[in-house]
């Protein structure tokens, strides 16, 4: 690290992206001998004592408190930082293998030249006193693991004495801006664009700005009921803009949507937009009786699920808890594959000599991730992921009486609550997704009435084309008893693919967390929490340089010594620099009593700050 802080210019340290880099777990010169020595025997100690000691981690949020005057008002933003919440990280190297080096320029390279493991993780909450024990061993002849053994104590950290401190808890709520939210408003380029792309194809989209021109063979004609979101259908505009279509009173104007009518509070995209982002923690940012945003000049009286709130999925509020770990978020999983599904038609199409596929098949294709690498925002497997949240929120869900006026919205059927905490479950599955927020499972459940009333119309009216049968993307039947994300189905003219479908939001961890116990136990065991990532969790080698070739101290290939090769499976990464904190602290100049530390930075970018060393460290 010190190496670092010397070789590179301070607006490099403060975020680099770097092909390799040195890491904290000791020299690893001494790999060349491969699986056997000291130093092999310390790269996969399990211990966590000397060799691989746990790492202290504590996170800091920023709340929003005043989240709908800087929505919608301009008003600046009153954040509170909230913090510190500690964390425990056990991590262990395993799955190692020796290669020659990509980096090593010798004409006979060392077989061992580059060592490859991957990495295991489990996190304890440091929110109560918690007992650790052990079922983990090492092999010294083969570095194989082995998990068969009667858990015994953790000689190393029999105890982890809660160090939270007393105002806080997981369960403190946070309110900020969403990045998953954010991302898919990059993928889209904005909000409206978002909207129109629930309706029609980019190329449709595009072609607005001639819509109604009336400047001869550029004009496009509205596209028809079958020609909207037709990937095929490239000629035709999505709507007219509001300026042209006032413009064309009597003429052209008869046969075009106006744009901003996709922007009524009435209309499927924004009801589903608002609800969604209800389930999501999302902010009420208009109540019924304020001007409507279609800039009619109507007032706002309900959406289409006859919400008489609007809310918006662009700052929400989630807990400590979600926050760290990740939680499902209901918005990306609708909206997202509902706004790419004639992208993704078209890249099957293109991928298959211009053969096209069948509507559920692509959908069911992108909602299990197969797609990810063709699409402008990855999924992932998000058919899966919302199974794993059923298993652990279905139970939270209830429906209102058949007699309600609710019963045929989705706002009657909802879910509440919180799946069972880490300290509630011994099942790997519900651990990795414990204490989550259950509310956004709810349009999941939905399915269950929306997909019952297709399925009742259909045994009546076969062949009504407003109505198309569920299918659900993992292959089960689930929509008839707890809900499952869709890749098909139509209700009454409303396409419902994507429908009830969950995305995972990633903490801020980056990482999923199997370290939890039984209610009622006094103890966790982290052998079995690293054996259920091990068994869940891809891999993702890394790469560490460990042989120079033989030669003079100054050869330059010396520097290379210690650096990786790939990091978790990539090649580059970012990596920050700051005071040695999760941020930067206000007070941390207080912390030091020598005012040469303390250093002002103009940096070539433009801005100025402080910069404080860590401990141990100086500047260059």
């Amino acid at each position: 690290v010190v190496w670092l802080y010397k070789r590179f210019s301070f607006e490099n340290i403060l975020a680099l992206r770097v092909q390799t880099l040195g890491g904290g777990i000791g020299s690893m010169y001494h790999l060349c001998e491969g699986t056997t020595g000291p130093a092999a025997e310390k790269l996969t100690a399990v211990d966590f004592g000397n060799a691989n000691p746990p790492k202290d981690v504590k996170n800091y949020f920023y709340s929003i408190e005043n989240p709908r005057e800087y929505l919608m008002d301009g008003d600046d933003a009153v954040v509170v930082e909230r913090g510190p919440y500690p964390l425990k990280k056990f991590s262990i190297r395993h799955d190692v293998a020796f290669a020659e080096s990509t980096l090593t320029e010798a004409e006979a390279p060392n077989a061992n030249g580059a060592v490859d493991y991957d990495v295991a993780n489990a996190y304890i909450v440091l929110d109560q006193d918690t007992a650790l024990t052990t079922n983990l061993e090492r092999s010294t002849a083969d570095l194989s693991l082995d998990w068969s053994g009667a858990a015994t104590e953790l000689a190393s950290h029999p105890l982890l004495e809660k160090t939270i401190p007393a105002h806080l808890a997981m369960s403190d709520e946070i309110t900020n801006l969403s990045p998953p939210f954010l991302s898919a408003l990059g993928a889209m380029n904005d909000e409206f664009n978002l909207i129109l792309s629930l309706s029609c194809t980019a190329e449709q989209i595009a072609n607005i700005e001639l819509a109604g021109t009336n400047t001869g063979a550029g004009d496009k004609a509205q596209c028809n009921a079958s020609q909207m979101n037709d990937f095929a259908e490239t000629d035709c505009a999505c709507c007219m803009h509001d300026v042209a279509y006032q413009a064309n009173v009597g003429g052209a104007q008869a046969t075009f949507l106006n744009c901003r009518d996709f922007l009524d509070e009435g209309t499927t995209a924004v009801s589903t937009l608002s609800l969604l982002a209800q389930y999501d923690g999302g902010i009420a940012v208009k109540e019924a009786g304020e001007a409507k945003y279609d800039g009619s000049g109507d007032n706002y009286i309900q959406t289409k699920y006859e919400q008489t709130t609007i809310y918006s999925p662009l700052v929400q509020t989630h807990t400590v808890n979600d926050v760290t770990f990740g939680y499902p978020s209901a918005v990306i999983g609708k909206i997202v594959p509902a706004a790419l599904l004639s992208t993704a038609e078209k890249a099957h199409y293109d991928a298959n000599d211009s053969t096209r596929g069948a509507t559920v098949d692509v959908a069911t294709a992108m909602l299990t991730g197969q797609m990810d690498d063709v699409l402008p925002f990855a999924l992932g497997d998000v058919a899966a992921y919302t199974k794993k949240v059923a298993t652990v929120c279905s139970s939270s869900c209830e429906a209102v009486d058949a007699s309600d006026d609710l019963y045929d919205s989705p706002l009657g059927w909802t879910c509440s609550g919180n799946a069972p905490g880490r300290y509630e479950t011994d099942d790997s599955d519900e651990i990795a997704v414990g204490g989550i927020d259950c509310m956004p499972y709810s349009p999941t459940f939905a399915t269950v009435m929306q997909c019952t009333a297709i399925d009742t119309h259909l045994a009546s009216n076969s062949n009504d084309p407003e109505y198309l049968a569920c299918v659900c993307a993992d292959g089960s039947n689930d929509w008839a008893s707890e809900g499952c994300c869709l890749a098909a189905g139509m209700l009454d003219g409303e396409d419902l693919t994507g429908n009830g479908c969950l995305f995972e939001v990633e903490g801020v961890l980056g990482d999923t967390n199997y370290a939890g116990t039984a209610s009622g136990s006094t103890s966790v065991n982290i052998g079995t929490a690293l054996e259920s990532y091990i068994t869940n969790e891809p891999s993702s080698k890394t790469s560490r340089f460990t042989c120079p070739a033989t030669g003079a101290p100054t050869l330059e290939e010396h520097d290379l010594f210690n650096r990786y090769e790939a990091h978790e499976g990539q090649s580059s990464y970012e990596l920050y620099y700051a005071t040695g904190n999760p941020r930067i602290q206000q007070d941390d100049k207080s912390t030091v009593t020598n005012s040469s530390d303390i250093y002002s930075i103009a940096a070539s970018s433009g801005f100025e700050m402080t910069y404080v060393p860590p401990k141990g460290l100086e500047f260059n």
